[in-house]
C-alpha cells in the first residue's frame, strides 16, 4: 500500500509586525514527500531571516531522511536566531515523524500521537528522536506552531473536518490562531495511491 498526501497551510504574523518568524515547507522529490512547520525565536524580520533560511535548506536537500534535514538546518542557523520545528517524511507506505521544541502535532482522535523533544534547532544539534508516523488513508494530521492555542486545536481541527486542506489550515488559524505571535498551520490529507 502507497499513500499520498495532500497539504495545505496558513501563516499569520504577530500583530503589529509586517514579517512572519513561522514558516512551512513543503516538497517532493523522486516520490519522497517532506513536510515542516518551523517557529524561529522571537518576531520581526530577524525570526522570519532564519524561518526562511531553514525552509531554503530543506530546499536544496532533495528528499533527506530526517536527521540529515534537522542536522543541515542546525548548521544552517550558525550566528542566527534559532527555530523549532516538526517534520514529517512520507516515502511510498510509511511516514517519519521527528520534532524540536514546541511544535504541536495530532491527528485521529483514535490514534497515539508523537512527541517533539526539547530543544532548539541552531544550537548544536547532537541528537533526533524519530518515530513512525501511524497513517492511513482518511488520516488527517495537523502541525501547529505555539501560535496556536494548544487547548483549542483539536475542537479546531475536528470542526474543519470536511474543509478542505487550505480551508482547514485557513479555520483552525481563525479559530484557534493568538494574534499575540506568529502562527502557522499545516494540514496534511493522507490518501491511499491506487
Amino acid at each position: 500500500m502507497s499513500f499520498r498526501v495532500e497539504s495545505g497551510f496558513a501563516l499569520r504574523s504577530h500583530e503589529g509586525f509586517q514579517s512572519c518568524g513561522d514558516a512551512v515547507f513543503q516538497g517532493t522529490h523522486e516520490g519522497v514527500q517532506f513536510f515542516a512547520v518551523v517557529d524561529a525565536l522571537g518576531h520581526g524580520p530577524d525570526a522570519a531571516f532564519s524561518a526562511q533560511r531553514v525552509c531554503e535548506t530543506l530546499g536544496r536537500l532533495k528528499a533527506p531522511n530526517l536527521r540529515e534535514a534537522f542536522l543541515a538546518c542546525d548548521g544552517a542557523l550558525a550566528g542566527l536566531r534559532e527555530v523549532v520545528m516538526a517534520a514529517v517524511r512520507v516515502d511510498g507506505s510509511s511516514a517519519r515523524f521527528g520534532g524540536i521544541g514546541n511544535i504541536e502535532i495530532i491527528g485521529p482522535a483514535h490514534v497515539g500521537r508523537p512527541a517533539s523533544q526539547v530543544g532548539r534547532v541552531g544550537r548544536v544539534l547532537r541528537s533526533l528522536r524519530e518515530v513512525e508516523l501511524p497513517i492511513a488513508s482518511g488520516h488527517r494530521w495537523v502541525l501547529a506552531s505555539d501560535g496556536i492555542r494548544a487547548r483549542e486545536l483539536r475542537a479546531a481541527m475536528d470542526a474543519s473536518a470536511p474543509l478542505s486542506v487550505t480551508d482547514a489550515a485557513q479555520f483552525i488559524l481563525e479559530l484557534a490562531g493568538r494574534k499575540d505571535d506568529d502562527a502557522s498551520v499545516l494540514v496534511l490529507d493522507i490518501a491511499e495511491v491506487a
